[in-house]
């Protein structure tokens, strides 16, 4: 497995690739509601998939975070009882 550095798209290539959508073109004025039509679009496609990545990392998060408010009960509490 080869190890590839992920770079980010530019919106021209991912509407041409994901969407078919030609916008920026080569010569023209870039137009702000084509751009923003291209990124709902991209995003509409990908929704689902982004949203339970998002709720999968917010619930490791929160695991984590519970895990740690416990430790430091259990190492404070312990610390205020020595002989436990």
């Amino acid at each position: 497995k080869t190890c590839e550095k992920l770079l980010p798209k530019k919106l021209k290539v991912l509407a041409k690739d994901k969407l078919g959508m030609i916008i920026q073109e080569d010569g023209k004025e870039h137009c702000s509601v084509e751009d923003a039509t291209a990124a709902m679009e991209l995003y509409k496609k990908a929704r689902r998939k982004w949203e339970i990545a998002v709720e999968w990392k917010m619930n490791k998060t929160a695991e984590i975070v519970t895990l740690q408010v416990e430790e430091a009960h259990e190492f404070y509490s312990s610390e205020e009882n020595p002989e436990d």
